[in-house]
């Protein structure tokens, strides 16, 4: 069997930023990975690298050899992370890991608690929930931001710097390439993004004992995606507890919850468009989808990181995906149930029923959504047939709507 090597990890600094890095070998090609942090310190264990090349080895069946130590708890867990990713990807194949085993020592003596914030939903929910506990914010370069994007990585510091500083917190901030090497090898927020964040998490284990991570995901909505509270935990070693938090609250609720804050209504930053320069661009699905939701609990009008209106015949003609149908649902079923804005809800119900997807890969999918909807319409008056019921998932499975 072939190796995915990590070697020559290495403490990194001199230019006041310290950091970490480690070559990967995969195959024919070698990438040079590293870290940089704005305050240290930093560790150089063989935690992070774990956590960055496991998910590779596994996509390409291959076994994962590491020189640095890993920690003992994290080894026992490995087996645990390769069956949840098994389960959700029968092209991830569980694989042999080397490493030599660390000697086991307890967390940060500060005993201090981090949590990842990016500005957004989850984030900011989880900053609310939890102010008294955390100590500092850790934003990270390099993830949902690309490094080149210069302008808006120097808009969204700045603006998570405030942040911290009206909530009284030091803001860490973190710069990789990390995704100059797990991009190739698979998607990423399916599968990295929690074992990025958790591999960041690894690095500042020496200043903290827990990091908290904001879950994207909420009891009724889980499914595979690469930060899970199922998947999450198991990153955490005997320095460091990784946390997946917020998973109790739908998004509507956190929103909710935030338009209590004015911080929040000044700050948020929701948008999907990474390369973009605007903070917020008003047009994609995620702001589209956050405008809709802060209108419909009234806070809209407050939120002022929003420089365009929204816009409702985008959001009608919004092309739906799995991933994004569930939270337009969401909306639009609470919009339904209040009753206060029938363009609102117009639109929702416009946008998953398909109206305007033109052409023949339109059509059957507009005629099971409208069927759905009849069968709801039923509903609110007494019971549906189960005929009736099997005939729309019957639809939906023709559509190629996962429902």
């Amino acid at each position: 069997m072939n190796s995915v090597i990590v070697e020559d990890i290495k403490l990194l600094g001199g230019d006041g930023w310290p950091g970490i890095s480690a070559s990967i070998r995969m195959g024919d090609q070698r990438t040079k990975v590293w870290y940089r942090v704005s305050e240290g310190p930093v560790v150089a264990s063989g935690d992070p690298w774990l956590a960055v090349a496991l998910v590779a080895a596994m996509k390409q069946g291959e076994s994962l050899r590491l020189s640095g130590a890993v920690s003992p708890k994290l080894l026992r867990a490995v087996p645990e992370i390769q069956n949840v990713f098994r389960i959700w990807d029968r092209n991830c194949r569980p694989v042999p890991v080397t490493a030599h085993v660390a000697s086991t020592s307890g967390g940060s003596e500060s005993g201090e608690v981090a949590c990842f914030f990016t500005g957004g939903v989850d984030s900011f929910y989880t900053l609310l929930r939890h102010q008294s506990e955390i100590s500092a914010l850790v934003l990270v370069h390099g993830f949902d931001i690309p490094l080149e994007n210069e302008p808006l990585r120097r808009a969204v510091s700045e603006s998570v710097c405030a942040i911290a500083a009206e909530f009284g917190k030091p803001l860490i901030e973190v710069e990789t390439n990390v995704r100059s090497f797990t991009d190739p090898c698979a998607e990423w927020g399916h599968y990295y993004v929690g074992a990025a964040l958790a591999s960041v998490a690894h690095l500042l284990s020496g200043r903290f004992r827990k990091v908290l991570v904001a879950s994207s995901h909420h009891y009724g909505d889980l499914a595979p995606f690469g930060s899970h509270p199922m998947l999450d935990s198991l990153w955490s070693t005997e320095r460091v507890e990784v946390v997946n938090d917020g998973y109790d609250a739908t998004r509507i609720e956190k929103i909710a919850h935030l338009a209590t804050c004015e911080v929040a209504m000044r700050s948020l930053r929701v948008c999907w468009s990474a390369h973009a320069t605007e903070y917020n661009c008003g047009r994609c699905s995620k702001c589209l989808r956050t405008m809709a939701t802060l209108r419909l609990v009234g806070a809209l009008d407050r939120c002022t990181s929003f420089h365009h209106p929204l816009d409702l015949a985008k959001l009608a003609r919004l092309e739906m995906t799995p991933s994004r149908r569930i939270p337009i649902e969401e909306i639009y079923e609470v919009a339904r149930a209040s009753g206060s804005d029938p363009q609102l809800e117009r639109a929702l119900r416009d946008c998953l029923d398909g109206v305007y997807q033109r052409g023949v890969l339109g059509w059957p999918r507009r005629v099971a959504n409208q069927l759905q909807r009849s069968v709801e319409a039923l509903t609110a008056s007494g019971p549906v047939p189960s005929a009736g019921v099997d005939g729309v998932k019957r639809a939906h499975r023709w559509a190629g709507i996962g429902r």
